[in-house]
């Protein structure tokens, strides 16, 4: 059994059932966990149970399923570890029921997971093998009897028109085109963050350098109290007589200047 995720790239996007909104990324737990049972991959199990009228908008008509991979399924509202393990034992797995954040008082968290054996399960929301315990609030499991009749393979046009991302990357494809120029755009952005870093280092040198010249010709500290303390004395001399030693209006220039720097 592959293990796969509802939020692979390939078909995260894709919308879920007859959903306008919702997506097997986003909600594409229940049809990830049947694609792997069924050796597909959700877009297909997706676009195929859409074919034979398996969904409710975007719930799964769990009586639809036999009629895309050879398994019939009967949810069980109750975890019975014996009768899990019986599932496993029969199937190599068992489709179990859990509370995604494990808190009860939280409305709409269901989640499904497929439990393999020795406390272990395969997770659609990561696509990784876990311990059981990662879920530790279990709502439910699913009855499961493989059957002889295999499952329709053809699909109607209208529905495979629902474009998904073909495995092995083709870029041809609107979402990827999408993707691409949407990474394209972020590697731009960064591009000129760096750029924009670069220059403002040399600038910062710059000003660090005019600073210092400023303190020096002041004879203060290189400190912003010191420095606007002396300009202020220079400019207040330079308002109560015509005689500053230097050229009428140097003080008045520095203070601009240094309050460009600084950014006042």
């Amino acid at each position: 059994m592959t293990t796969l995720s509802q939020r692979d790239m390939r078909w995260a996007s894709v919308k879920l059932g007859f959903s306008t909104t919702s997506t097997i990324g986003n909600y594409g737990c229940l049809i990830t966990c049947f694609s792997m049972i069924g050796d597909t991959t959700p877009d297909d199990f997706n676009a195929r149970l859409k074919a034979v009228q398996g969904f409710s908008n975007d719930l799964v008509i769990w009586a639809k399923v036999k009629e895309v991979i050879p398994y019939s399924f009967t949810p069980i509202k109750a975890y019975d570890n014996t009768a899990v393990l019986a599932e496993i034992e029969k199937n190599q797995f068992c489709l179990v029921e859990v509370d995604f954040d494990g808190k009860i008082s939280s409305p709409n968290d269901t989640h499904f997971v497929l439990y393999i054996g020795n406390k272990q399960c395969l997770d659609p929301w990561t696509g990784i093998q876990k311990n059981t315990s990662y879920y530790p609030l279990v709502k439910g499991y699913s009855s499961c009897t493989k059957l002889s009749t295999p499952a329709p393979t053809t699909i109607p046009a209208e529905i495979t028109d629902q474009t998904k991302i073909p495995i092995g990357g083709d870029w041809g494809s609107p979402e990827l085109q999408a993707l691409r120029s949407m990474l394209s755009d972020q590697k731009k952005t960064l591009e000129g963050i760096l750029g924009d870093q670069a220059g403002l280092k040399t600038q910062i040198g710059v000003l660090q350098t005019q600073i210092q010249d400023i303190a020096n010709k002041l004879g203060c500290p290189n400190t912003q109290d010191a420095i606007m303390g002396e300009i202020a004395k220079l400019v207040k001399l330079e308002d109560q007589s015509n005689e500053v030693p230097e050229t009428p209006g140097w003080a008045k220039e520095i203070l601009d200047l240094f309050k460009k720097i600084m950014g006042r």
